[in-house]
């Protein structure tokens, strides 16, 4: 039963050899069974011969009329690589603020080992990387908030001002500062997320998911991402399947082989 498939799009070809036209349709399947052992089957439609009547001339600017119709039709790009442990890996769109911050107050926002800001990442599920000055940054040091998700980054944001707007009142007690503005939503930058997916069985979705999506929720929080369970389509040969969105490679990647041992469960069990 396979766990994993990947199909590319078909590929159509237009010769023209003499009196036959031959349009020949070219499918590949990359289907993978399981997780290392890749089977790749390669399937050859019929070739379809139309053979023009023999007192019929066929003018050149018909000929390339066919030719130009078939150049373009679409052809479907690979939108996933693959990662250095072998599960797909393509890219996804996020959301990232800019957090300026006064250089004597970094060290109390960032916490001792950065526990504050690990705190905040853990809880926001956003990256947060702090920066040199720039021009944008007007002389300030910044913080870079990357999440998948707008509230994600405004809920960072918040936090770090309320660490900002504390570290004035310790460090700088009789500086009497406006508060610091949290960035608006509406001013944050398009950002590039990586994402993976899994196809699975449709009879084992519901133990993948667990009740009341328990398991699946355990899987994405122990894992640190994000994961959705998507209806079948056309490229998926109508089978259900996962999609995964992480911050990090190796969070997606964790995250990809925890459903595969949960997918390899349900599958054991529905044999027994």
């Amino acid at each position: 039963m396979s766990t994993i498939q990947q199909t590319q799009a078909p590929v159509v070809e237009v010769t023209e050899v003499g009196e036959v036209t031959e349009v020949v349709e070219v499918t590949e399947v990359v289907e993978v069974t399981e997780v290392g052992e890749v089977t790749e089957v390669v399937e050859v439609a019929e070739v379809v011969e139309v053979t023009k009547p023999k007192k019929k001339k066929v003018q050149k600017k018909e000929v390339e009329k066919k030719i130009e119709t078939v150049e373009e039709v679409p052809v479907v790009k690979q939108m996933y690589g693959m990662s250095t442990n072998g599960i797909p890996i393509g890219i996804t769109g996020g959301f990232s603020a800019r957090y300026n911050v006064l250089k004597k107050h970094m060290g109390f926002i960032i916490g001792k080992g950065g526990g504050n800001v690990k705190r905040i990442r853990d809880n926001t599920q956003c990256q947060i990387l702090i920066q040199d000055p720039d021009e944008e940054s007007s002389g300030y040091h910044w913080f870079l908030v990357r999440g998948l998700f707008k509230k994600n980054v405004e809920r960072a944001c918040a936090e770090l001002n309320i660490l900002e707007n504390k570290a004035f009142g310790l460090i700088d007690p009789s500086d009497h500062h406006l508060p610091q503005e949290i960035p608006n939503p509406d001013t944050y930058a398009y950002s590039e997320v990586k994402c993976s997916y899994l196809i699975v069985h449709p009879a084992h979705v519901g133990m993948i998911v667990g009740k009341k999506g328990k398991n699946v929720t355990r899987i994405s929080r122990e894992n640190g991402a994000f994961i959705y369970i998507q209806k079948g389509n056309a490229r998926t040969g109508g089978m259900p399947w996962f999609q995964i969105k992480g911050l990090y490679e190796r969070n997606i990647e964790s995250a990809f082989f925890a459903l595969i041992e949960e997918a390899r469960r349900a599958e054991i069990n529905q044999t027994f």
